[in-house]
């Protein structure tokens, strides 16, 4: 084998083994930035809403990672549940007044 061809397949194999362990630590990077915003996004949680209790901002502290992203997904479906709590009152809303509307036509016909 040439003098060229071995220097070219070591720099190859060089070239994948950097970028292996570039997506590996970017995939790493990526993970632990979602933990620490994770437990900032709770944080905030405690000290906008529960006004900055000092016990519950030192047991956010004390949680583990997987505890904070069950609170944060909790947060999440809560959103969302209310959410749908808005969309199922607006309809509701827009019934009543449709049915009101209607009751009121037939009171008035009787009127006559």
């Amino acid at each position: 084998m040439k003098t060229s061809t071995k220097i070219a397949i070591g720099l190859s194999t060089t070239l994948v083994a950097g970028v292996v362990t570039s997506v590996i630590v970017a995939d790493k990077i990526m993970t632990k930035v979602k933990k620490v915003s994770n437990r900032k996004k709770v944080k905030r949680f405690v000290d906008d809403k529960l006004n900055g209790n000092a016990v519950l901002s030192d047991m956010v502290d004390r949680l583990s990672d997987k505890d904070i992203e069950s609170l944060v997904n909790i947060g999440r479906k809560i959103e969302e549940g209310q959410q749908q709590v808005a969309a199922y009152g607006a309809s509701v809303k827009k019934a009543t007044n449709g049915a009101k509307t209607k009751v009121s036509q037939v009171v008035q016909q009787l009127k006559k």
